[in-house]
């Protein structure tokens, strides 16, 4: 079973989308990042990072026009549901109502996972151990490498964590494929502990 993970942007910037699965002892996680053909040049300039290089090597998608067209996220990820035998994603409800409503309304799970430390401690604690233990297999995309780079970790008097970007210069310091692990990391955990606190009578939810 695969687990899915959704970190929509404003249409103007960058979108992550993670599709993982859990092994003995870690996960394997593929990505996809999306931005607007229109507006590439510029964010590549902002970002100061290739974007250009990577649309040409398959590792980011330029969607057509000055926004990001939502549709092309959403019809990667209904392929992947049906190709991977993939029911829930984990998304942070931030701008993501309409995407949410079409994904549930094609027979996907969708949980909702807002950015605090109770919704994110977990799994980014699940993360760094992976990460720690050499389990985690992201394929190498530089993209992901980039945005970890990018990371901070933000603890609470209770030892609870999340990730957050750098306040200096953060508005091109993107972590949003980070984001979209966590919340893959998150669901999975959430389906294969049935104590999870993302999980309700219902099925998983928040």
């Amino acid at each position: 079973m695969h687990f899915g993970g959704l970190d929509l942007s404003s249409t103007t910037d960058i979108t992550a989308w993670c599709v993982g699965k859990k092994l003995e002892d870690g996960y394997k996680a593929d990505f996809r990042f999306y931005i607007p053909e229109d507006r590439a040049r510029i964010i590549e300039d902002r970002d100061r990072v290739p974007y250009s290089q990577w649309i040409r090597e398959g590792w980011v998608t330029a969607t057509p026009g000055k926004v990001v067209d939502y549709s092309f996220v959403e019809a990667d990820i209904l392929k992947d549901a049906k190709v991977l035998d993939m029911l829930h994603v984990g998304y942070d409800p931030w701008n993501a109502e309409s995407t949410r409503q079409r994904l549930e309304n094609e027979g996907l799970s969708c949980v909702a996972l807002r950015q605090g430390y109770a919704t994110l401690t977990a799994p980014c604690k699940e993360l760094e151990r992976c990460v720690i233990n050499g389990t985690l297999d992201h394929g190498n995309n530089p993209v992901l490498d980039w945005m970890v780079s990018n990371v901070e970790v933000q603890t609470d008097v209770n030892g609870n964590i999340r990730p957050v970007r750098p306040e200096h210069n953060s508005g091109s310091k993107k972590i949003d494929g980070v984001m979209a692990l966590v919340f893959m990391i998150a669901v999975a955990m959430a389906t294969n502990d049935p104590t999870s606190i993302y999980e309700s009578g219902a099925g998983l939810a928040l």
